[in-house]
Order: structure tokens, then sequence, then C-alpha cells
């Protein structure tokens, strides 16, 4: 996402391992999608990191302009999987995102319940002659 035409995404760092299962389809995008992606969107450049580990999986972080981070985890994803992920980091503004796979009930889990009481109010149940009295002729 932009925002007045700048990108809000400063740049997107892909890790891997050279080794490592859960990795493939991260190399798999670097060798068969990463230029493709590079030219059709220059505005964000991606870096790639290279971790000798194999117990190390694959994630992809992107720095914001406001100053957040973002990491995504790729663990045994497929090349499209990974597309997807590198498109939303470059496309969103950095900002904690709400209710994205979260239960509803997780979800409100802040608000608090409606407060039930035997006596309805304090001052008497409302009636539409409650203030007449009030009015003068």
């Amino acid at each position: 996402m932009s925002r007045y035409g700048v990108m809000e995404c400063n740049k997107i760092v892909l890790r891997y391992s050279r080794q490592g299962g859960s990795s493939k389809g991260v190399r798999e995008f670097l060798q068969l999608g990463l230029e493709a992606y590079r030219e059709r969107f220059p505005d964000v450049p991606i870096e790639t990191k290279e971790v000798n580990h194999m117990a190390v999986h694959p994630t992809a972080s992107a720095d914001y302009r406001n100053g957040r981070k973002q990491v995504i985890s790729l663990r045994n994803n497929s090349v499209a999987e990974v597309v997807q992920h590198v498109y939303f980091l470059r496309s969103t503004w950095g900002n904690r995102v709400q209710g994205v796979g979260v239960s509803r009930s997780s979800f409100f889990a802040g608000v608090k319940k409606r407060v039930h009481s035997e006596n309805k109010s304090i001052q008497g149940q409302w009636t539409p002659d409650t203030f007449q009295e009030w009015h003068r002729p």
C-alpha cells in the first residue's frame, strides 16, 4: 500500500535454508519467480538471506516506514503461498491486523458482558406517562 505515492514497506527479507525441507517452496520461488517479481514490483526491494542451519524454518519479514516489523513463517509453503505472503507484506501498512484468523469469541474477549439485574432501574420503569405531571397545561 502507498500513502501519497510512497510505499509503506521499505524492504522484504526472505530467510531460508539451503538444505531444509521446510524451505523447499522458498527455494523454488527464488529460482522460478523472484526476478519476475522484482521486475513487476521494483518499488520494494527483496533481500535473501541463506541460513546454513537446517533447524531454521523460512520466514519473510518486512520493515515499514512507521517503524514496525512484521514476520510471517513460510514453513512448508508452496511457491504460490510464498508469493501470496510476499504480496501481503508488500501491500500492507505494517499496522497490526485485528480479527484476521481469530475466532469471534476471542476477538471480542475484551468486551465486557452486559450486567443483569433483577431491579430494572433505580428510578422505576419508564412509561409514556412518566413525565406527564411535569408538563404545564
